[in-house]
């Protein structure tokens, strides 16, 4: 489902900025499909995307026409990834972890100011952990029973 998101949304955007559709769907092809790696997936994909575009486009001068649609592309390719990271993650973690897209969210922006990547990609395993313990040592607690009431 996610992948099928940042291909439509890739598709589109290529498109909208001026590249043929043929290419667009091959960036949003290649975007999507190296978005499944954690962390470096989006990195590499909109590193291919990119030279793809490139490529496609090559004839035009360099100079204003080329960079610009280079700088349109990561506009693109950065908004695409921003909406993938701010709203498809947490609603698709959420949903595997039970927990509210929110929550998925802050616990990810927390372990990542307290251990940088690491702490991003252990986030949301160490979290389900704790809620897990939590449940189980802490159930009389108020706040252990509201976070941990849609655990089974």
């Amino acid at each position: 489902m996610q992948v099928t998101f940042i291909i439509v949304l890739i598709t589109i955007g290529m498109t909208f900025i001026g590249i043929g559709f043929k290419t667009a769907l091959v960036i949003g092809l290649v975007v999507g499909i190296f978005n499944i790696i954690p962390y470096l997936g989006p990195l590499m994909g909109g590193g291919i995307g990119l030279l793809l575009g490139v490529a496609s486009n090559i004839s035009l001068p360099f100079y204003p026409e080329l960079a610009t649609l280079v700088t349109y592309m990561l506009v693109v390719l950065a908004a695409v990834q921003l909406i993938d990271n701010i709203l498809f993650q947490p609603l698709i973690y959420s949903s595997s972890v039970n927990a509210h897209p929110l929550e998925i969210f802050i616990v990810i922006m927390i372990a990542g100011s307290m251990a940088g990547v690491a702490g991003m990609i252990l986030a949301i395993p160490g979290y389900t952990i704790l809620r897990v313990f939590a449940k189980e040592f802490f159930n009389h607690l108020k706040v252990v029973k509201k976070i941990t009431k849609k655990i089974n």
